[in-house]
């Protein structure tokens, strides 16, 4: 799964998706599932645009790529694929160890989302069904 190895290099995606006609994109922490199911990993809010809308199963378009990058040299990922929200433990987990947990933002959203996942923060993954590098 080499490709799974880029991914997991990078941080942010930007995810685009319809609503109710519009176009709307929005720029999340990301992190890799690689078992089982493997997928792109975010947590985000109800209280968010974005978040509201990919409560019920939704195709994306996404993009991934480093912010700090040379204009001529550019590289990353375009894909696409069906979001959805889920309920795993294990999203807990790799975000911790990714991030390392330092920033309170994301310590509060992830023990939000232990207690209130379904109200507060919700988490969701992406499976891609197609990846242009």
């Amino acid at each position: 799964m080499k490709i799974f190895d880029l991914l997991d290099s990078h941080n942010s995606l930007t995810i685009s998706y319809i609503e109710d006609d519009k176009p709307r994109s929005c720029a999340l922490w990301f992190a890799v599932h690689r078992r089982n199911n493997p997928g792109l990993l975010f947590l985000s809010s109800l209280e968010t645009l974005h978040g509201r809308k990919l409560l019920t199963p939704t195709q994306v378009s996404f993009t991934v790529h480093k912010d700090d990058q040379d204009y001529m040299k550019i590289r990353g990922f375009q894909g696409s694929g069906t979001c959805q929200m889920i309920d795993n433990d294990d999203i807990l987990t790799i975000y911790k160890k990714k991030f390392n947990i330092s920033d309170p933002f994301l310590e509060e959203a992830i023990v939000n989302c232990k207690i209130n996942h379904r109200f507060s923060s919700i988490q969701f993954s992406i499976k891609p069904f197609s990846y242009f590098h």
